[in-house]
């Protein structure tokens, strides 16, 4: 398992979970810290104070543990409405892009896996970036303007 925090600006962590781990509140909360240290170096203070993170409603994710760490970083949570799979930047861009990318190729080891995907996103252009925010931002329009509800 891959997880990749991005945002309109950039890719700032990619790591691959060890195989033998599970992805758990306490493994989310250990990759929230490094990613605290990395957004703002200059001010490590500042952590992910003012961050917005919108993830799906995965229990890591969402877990007591998680909330209270985000919180206590300063971080913004936009909550993910239940009928709409599709609506987080991952899975309607990031996750299919890289997985077109990596079609065909045999990687021998996770390290290889994080590597050939850092080389991937790195590759993706500010514009591209740009355009899947602003799909975003339509997108989660369309759930505000249906007051959450499921839209067939």
């Amino acid at each position: 398992m891959v997880t990749v925090f991005w945002g309109i600006n950039g890719f700032y962590l990619i790591d691959a979970l060890p195989e033998e781990d599970t992805f758990i509140s306490a493994y989310a909360c250990t990759l929230l810290k490094k990613l605290s240290k990395i957004i703002d170096p200059t001010h490590p203070k500042r952590g992910l104070r003012g961050v917005w993170f919108h993830c799906e409603n995965a229990r890591p994710h969402t877990s007591p543990m998680t909330r209270e760490l985000l919180g206590s970083l300063g971080a913004h949570v936009i909550r993910h409405p239940p009928y709409y799979p599709d609506i987080a930047t991952c899975d309607f861009f990031l996750f299919g892009y890289i997985k077109e990318s990596l079609n065909g190729m045999r990687l021998d080891n996770p390290n290889d896996l994080t590597c050939m995907i850092t080389d991937i996103v790195n590759q993706i252009s500010p514009e591209t970036r740009r355009a899947v925010f602003d799909n975003w931002m339509a997108r989660l329009g369309t759930v505000i303007r249906s007051d959450g509800e499921y839209i067939p």
